[in-house]
């Protein structure tokens, strides 16, 4: 049971954003073979330090603030990030 209230945004609710979020943020780490262990030293060189089960955990949760995605993208030389198509990014 989640502790996160219920919204809605373009008809979503809390959970399918947090999956939306979490999925887009994974797609493009696979897109550039990018371990949470690799991602975890490219965030170091930022000053950013998170282990590889806290990157794990805080990616699969979704609920990550922009600050951190900021940082992963930079990091992982993400330059745009295209999130008009939901399917694209679905496991």
């Amino acid at each position: 049971m989640s502790i996160l209230k219920p919204f809605k945004c373009i008809n979503k609710t809390m959970p399918d954003i947090l999956d939306e979020a979490s999925n887009i943020l994974k797609a493009e780490l696979r897109r550039r073979a990018i371990t949470y262990k690799n991602l975890a030293k490219l965030l170091e060189s930022q000053g950013l330090k998170e282990n590889e089960t806290q990157l794990r955990t805080k990616i699969n949760r979704g609920a990550f603030s922009f600050h951190f995605l900021i940082h992963v993208l930079r990091a992982i030389g993400a330059d745009k990030v295209d999130i008009s198509n939901k399917q694209r990014y679905e496991k």
